[in-house]
């Protein structure tokens, strides 16, 4: 396999490092890293090595340089899947979830992923699985709880005439 070359001669060490230290990520700290590394000419395997890389990454890395520059390293933003709900909508199911589900005429009188479920897909058209409503929760700022039940205190004295009058059968 043909070793790749760093063309070095429109790259400054002190422009890495300058970009080292505005990184807004590990990753990209690492990236600028290996180029600063292979300036000061270390050698492939031992970059590799210090910076627990495959092969394969450095050239990636190193021919994204050769064609677009110091600032092709930089984190990409945008990444992962478009949100299927509008801020709008979010700020609507909030509002609903804070809200008694019987006031919408639901006959549950507490708020379940699969009730938040069926409305979301009944009011904006957009199927949610089970384990994606708890997260679409947490990014609303609001957790999911579980309803208990809250017994009145009973004096020891009941309790032990309860115990003692129960009979198993």
């Amino acid at each position: 396999m043909k070793t790749l070359k760093l063309n070095s001669s429109s790259l400054s060490i002190e422009a890495v490092k300058e970009l080292k230290k505005k990184a807004s990520s590990e990753q990209e700290h690492r990236r600028y890293f290996a180029i600063e590394l292979l300036l000061k000419k270390e050698e492939r395997s031992t970059i590799v090595r210090i910076l627990d890389l495959g092969v394969n990454t450095l050239n990636q890395w190193i021919t994204k340089v050769n064609q677009k520059g110091l600032e092709s390293l930089k984190t990409q933003a945008g990444r992962g899947s478009k949100p299927r709900l509008t801020e709008e909508q979010k700020t609507e199911i909030k509002e609903a979830i804070l809200k008694n589900p019987r006031s919408f005429g639901y006959k549950q009188s507490n708020w379940t992923g699969r009730l938040l479920i069926r409305r979301i897909k009944k009011h904006y058209g957009i199927e949610y699985k089970q384990a994606n409503i708890y997260v679409l929760l947490k990014s609303l700022g609001v957790s999911y709880q579980r309803p208990t039940r809250l017994y009145g205190e009973v004096s020891q004295q009941k309790q032990n005439e309860f115990k003692k009058n129960f009979k198993k059968s």
